[in-house]
C-alpha cells in the first residue's frame, strides 16, 4: 500500500503546492536574519567611515569660520553634497538642524550640478573631478564656498580643498578664489590651512 501525502494529491489534481509550515518558518527566519545582518552591516559601515565623519566635522566648522557677505541673512545655511553619500549621511546625522549664528544648517545630496541653487557650500567629491571646471564657471561670482577633494583643485576654482598629509586629512585654501566668491575667510581658518 502506497502512502500519499496532501501535496502529491494536490499536484495530481492541478491544485497549488502547499509548502510544509516548518519549511516556511525556516525560510522566514533565514530572510529575517539576512535582512537584520545587512541593516547592522550598513549601520556599522556608516559609523566606521572615519573619513566622512572627519570631513563632515571640517565642513561644519568651515561654515562657522567663513563669512558670506551676500547671503548671511538667509534663514538656512545650505550645504549641498555632490557625489559622496556617506559624507551626506554624516552631515545630516551630526549637523542638520543645528544653528550657526541665526542660520539653521540644511544639508542636501545632489546628483547634478544643476540642482545646486541658492547654496552657501558645495562639496564636490573626487569622482566628479572632471566636472570641476564646469562647476567653477557656474558658481563664478556667486556667494558659494566651493569645497573639493581633488588634486590641483585650487587652480581650478576651488576655495578649500581636502588633501592627505602623512595619512591625515588636512585642507588648503585659495584666498583669491574666496574673494572672487565674495567670501571672507576667518583668520583662525587661515592659520589651520596647510598652505598658510
Amino acid at each position: 500500500m502506497k502512502c500519499e501525502d496532501e501535496n502529491s494529491n494536490n499536484l495530481k489534481f492541478g491544485l497549488p503546492y502547499k509548502r510544509p509550515k516548518k519549511t516556511m518558518r525556516k525560510l522566514i527566519l533565514i530572510f529575517a536574519g539576512i535582512l537584520l545582518f545587512s541593516v547592522q552591516t550598513n549601520a556599522q559601515l556608516d559609523e566606521t567611515d572615519t573619513g566622512s565623519i572627519i570631513k563632515a566635522s571640517y565642513i561644519y566648522n568651515f561654515a562657522k569660520l567663513v563669512e558670506w557677505t551676500e547671503t548671511s541673512s538667509a534663514p538656512e545655511l545650505k550645504i549641498d553634497i555632490l557625489g559622496d553619500v556617506n559624507l551626506y549621511k554624516q552631515l545630516v546625522k551630526r549637523y542638520a538642524g543645528k544653528k550657526i549664528g541665526n542660520q539653521t544648517v540644511e544639508v542636501k545630496l545632489i546628483m547634478e550640478i544643476s540642482d545646486a541653487e541658492g547654496i552657501h557650500i558645495l562639496f564636490v567629491s573626487r569622482k566628479h573631478a572632471s566636472l570641476l571646471p564646469t562647476i567653477s564657471k557656474k558658481l563664478q561670482g556667486k556667494n558659494t564656498l566651493l569645497i573639493t577633494e581633488i588634486e590641483d583643485a585650487l587652480t581650478k576654482g576651488s576655495v578649500i580643498n581636502f588633501i592627505s598629509v602623512n595619512n591625515n586629512l588636512k585642507f588648503e585654501i585659495n584666498e583669491t578664489n574666496a574673494s572672487a566668491h565674495n567670501l571672507i575667510i576667518g583668520s583662525t581658518l587661515k592659520s589651520l590651512a596647510e598652505n598658510k
